[in-house]
């Protein structure tokens, strides 16, 4: 199911955040990230840009797939701009 290792670790953290207040950051930071990332990689999948349910009660985690999502497709954008792809790096006015 989609989303379901990121869901048992927000859970965890939930936990570690309620028994060890002020302990549980890097693993929210780990949550988030690891959402983030289930977007970039459902993007890149052809999948539809539809939250995972097991992220659809949790904003936090339903955001970071939608930033992932997101910046996957202006990424793949930019790949594509030859204006981009002429630049030293740096993105043209168009999507700097």
């Amino acid at each position: 199911m989609r989303g379901l290792d990121i869901r048992v670790m927000y859970a965890k953290a939930k936990v570690k955040a309620i028994t060890s207040p002020g302990g549980a950051e890097d693993d929210f930071l780990e949550v988030l990230q690891g959402a983030h990332d289930e977007g970039h990689m459902d993007y890149h999948q052809h999948r539809e840009n539809t939250v995972p349910t097991m992220f659809a009660d949790v904003r936090m985690l339903a955001c970071a797939w939608k930033n992932g999502y997101i910046l996957a497709g202006e990424l793949d954008e930019m790949l594509e701009c030859p204006h981009c792809r002429e630049s030293r790096g740096n993105p043209c006015p168009c999507h700097g």
